[in-house]
């Protein structure tokens, strides 16, 4: 679950299951994979809407915009209505397991878009952030091969193990900009992303064995200390062209670090430390 608050309002996601059939879609739907509900300073409810299918799916993280869109990412069962109002929005998994879901509501709740993304395997978002520009991180991990293009192109990944991190960008309207994958034989999961105020990309997650971090044609290996999971922090930066337009390279890898689990907590390397608190601080002078 996933929680994002300012000063006026709350925002709260999470995932529920329910036995019936979700098609018969009249006054609820029949399975809440997401919640959002704001809830104002003098805790006064406003309104929760819930999207899904006819069995597990799950909210695991929203942010909310500076007009108050509010965006989600998390997985639903084979097949979902993303849409929860009067309409309808199918998407449907091409194999019997959870696949990914980006949606976007306006600030009263109301539908605007939904994006379907998955495989014939287990495909989860986990964590979605935003920039300035109203554009949509998403992170999280997915198997064999998944078109991350919710359109009509083709932005295929293939994981190397039998789960990838992925890291995606979608524009403020759902169409898609670039994905990146990061993965080796074993499994990986990014957990957390987040932006800085010049748009370079943090991801945080968990990895086994040795990984190559470098999403580009470069290489950055990395071996977990144990056969048990490291933790690891990833920075994309966004590059700058002579003309001063923007770009994401291809290899955008800057930085990462593992940390690492010790008898007396975790060890964090002082660098990283830095860069974490530097984020940190960042972020909630945000907020």
């Amino acid at each position: 679950m996933g929680v994002q608050h300012n000063s006026l309002n709350a925002t709260v996601g999470g995932n529920s299951k329910r036995g019936m059939n979700y098609f018969r879609k009249t006054s609820t739907l029949l399975i809440v994979i997401c919640l959002g509900c704001f809830v104002s300073n003098a805790q006064s409810y406003q309104w929760a809407k819930n999207i899904g299918g006819y069995d597990f799916d799950y909210g695991h993280s929203i942010a909310v915009d500076s007009d108050g869109n509010v965006y989600t990412t998390g997985s639903f069962f084979v097949i979902a209505d993303l849409d929860p109002g009067p309409d309808t929005n199918i998407s449907r998994a091409p194999g019997f397991d959870n696949n990914i879901f980006i949606s976007k509501l306006n600030k009263n709740g109301n539908y605007v878009w939904a994006k379907g993304i998955g495989g014939v395997h287990w495909d989860e978002g986990y964590s979605i952030a935003l920039d300035a520009a109203g554009n949509v991180y998403t992170a999280g991990r997915f198997g064999d091969t998944v078109d991350f293009d919710p359109g009509a192109g083709i932005a295929n990944l293939i994981a190397a193990g039998r789960r990838d991190i992925f890291i995606s960008k979608l524009d403020s309207a759902g169409n898609f900009i670039w994905a990146k994958s990061v993965g080796d034989t074993t499994s990986e999961r990014a957990l957390s992303i987040a932006l800085d105020k010049a748009g370079n990309v943090y991801t945080t997650g968990s990895f086994l064995g040795t990984v190559d971090f470098d999403p580009g044609a470069g290489t950055s290996h990395l071996s977990a200390s144990t056969s048990a999971p490291d933790i690891f922090v990833l920075k994309l930066v966004l590059q700058v062209i002579s003309s001063g337009q923007k770009k994401w390279e291809e290899q955008m890898m800057i930085w990462v670090r593992p940390l690492r689990w010790t008898a007396w907590g975790m060890y964090t390397p002082p660098a990283v430390l830095k860069a974490l608190l530097t984020l940190t601080l960042e972020q909630a002078h945000k907020i």
